[in-house]
């Protein structure tokens, strides 16, 4: 988002979930990109409470702000129910029907939104999250629930039952924002075979995880994966 702010001429804002990291390697993105970064306000309300705190004080300089919180998290989701309309243009231009779509698994919006996005339109694939910092438990109930909000919002007749979603928590490491041997493997793998970063902390671990699939035949050979990098700092 501070990217796409950058590339638009808009000043992005950060409220940092909590003290930054030190040294402050996650917020090196942020700093070449000219992110106003800001700790909370008020550190004992949540996390929306203060985004609202911060937009106040813009709008009281004069600015207009559009505040992103977690409430919203379903029109995130949403972005990735397009995406879906992307990846199958996409895939039928190659003349490809994969069996597996392999995504990461934060906040789930991501995932949420892809998982809408191939019910709704029938796709050969299933989804697979790998999840980055959460228990298996936590991603389906959370994909279930911003399931459910994304297609009350698009009018789109469809449920999400908990035993249908597919997540995978067994590469998570030490814990999200940390690394894990294997996640630097597979990062340097993909870099040295395929010329493409990933991330050590979220799109690595994911590939990690999908790399062990593979190697353990739970991900067939044979199998069509598409692995959808959802971008990240190397």
């Amino acid at each position: 988002m501070a990217a796409t702010a950058a590339r638009l001429g808009l000043n992005a804002v950060a409220v940092a979930g909590e003290n930054p990291p030190t040294p402050p390697r996650e917020l090196e993105s942020y700093n070449i990109l000219g992110t106003d970064i800001r700790p909370l306000a008020k550190p004992e309300l949540s996390i929306d409470e203060n985004i609202q705190i911060c937009v106040n004080e813009l709008q009281a300089q004069g600015m207009k702000p559009y505040g992103i919180t977690e409430e919203a998290s379903w029109l995130g989701a949403c972005g990735y129910v397009l995406a879906t309309i992307e990846i199958i243009t996409q895939l039928r231009a190659l003349d490809i029907e994969p069996e597996v779509l392999v995504c990461p698994v934060g906040s789930a919006e991501t995932m949420s939104g892809l998982v809408v996005g191939q019910r709704w339109l029938d796709c050969s694939y299933d989804v697979l999250g790998m999840s980055v910092s959460h228990s298996e438990q936590w991603c389906t109930e959370r994909v279930a629930t911003l399931g459910y909000d994304v297609t009350s919002h698009l009018n789109i007749a469809d449920t999400l039952p908990v035993d249908d979603i597919w997540v995978n928590a067994d590469y998570i490491g030490p814990g999200y924002g940390e690394t894990s041997p294997e996640a630097l493997d597979a990062v340097r793998q993909v870099a040295r075979l395929e010329g493409i970063f990933l991330d050590p902390i979220f799109t690595g671990k994911a590939m990690a995880g999908l790399i062990d699939l593979i190697a353990r035949e739970e991900i067939r050979k044979g199998q069509t994966v598409v692995f959808l990098h959802t971008g990240s700092w190397p």
